[in-house]
């Protein structure tokens, strides 16, 4: 952060400073054995979070001091803050719209296959299906059943379901999530 600051009083406004491959690959590398170290460490599910939340502290520290406000990935953050804060609550939306269905459909689906294996062989076989077909495939596939949608019943485009955007995106993502659901659900 220091470096990154010195380097921007005496160069250009539009000149930027960014960390290279190497010290995020090394960055990497320091979680990961943290990560193991602490696995070793304890076994108790408390300590270990606690571990881990303190090797968040650090990078924590240096964002909210200001420290890091020079390196390029806080600048661009700062001028274009309006369209990070917009693609956020999309991703947010898109996590959150698709695992609370994907949850209210796969767990209960999980429970009903554990009780059969004949029931397990027909639903994983259609759920392998899915899971297999290209997501650029699957959108294509689900444009033309929601905009047959949205023009025999009109209120449904007033809500924001459309044959493109966010619907097939939603119901896609809640598709791909049953699989590994509904599995881990019958295993237990």
């Amino acid at each position: 952060g220091k470096a990154a600051t010195q380097l921007a009083q005496n160069g250009s406004a539009l000149a930027r400073t960014s960390l290279g491959s190497g010290f995020w690959l090394a960055a990497a590398l320091a979680l990961l054995a943290c990560s193991d170290a602490i696995r070793r460490i304890s076994t108790h599910p408390l300590w270990r979070w606690l571990l881990h939340m303190q090797i968040a502290i650090i990078p924590l520290w240096l964002l909210y001091s200001g420290t890091l406000n020079d390196l390029s990935l806080m600048k661009e953050y700062a001028n274009r803050q309006d369209v990070f804060d917009d693609a956020l609550a999309q991703h947010l939306t898109l996590l959150f719209g698709a695992v609370l269905p994907a949850l209210v459909i796969g767990v209960p689906l999980g429970i009903w296959c554990y009780f059969s294996t004949a029931r397990q062989g027909a639903i994983f076989s259609l759920l392998n299906v899915i899971q297999t077909v290209p997501s650029v495939a699957l959108f294509g596939l689900l444009i033309a059943p929601l905009a047959a949608l949205v023009t025999a019943f009109p209120w449904l485009g007033k809500l924001g379901i459309a044959g493109t955007g966010m619907t097939p995106a939603l119901i896609a993502l809640v598709l791909y999530a049953l699989l590994p659901l509904v599995r881990g659900v019958v295993v237990g």
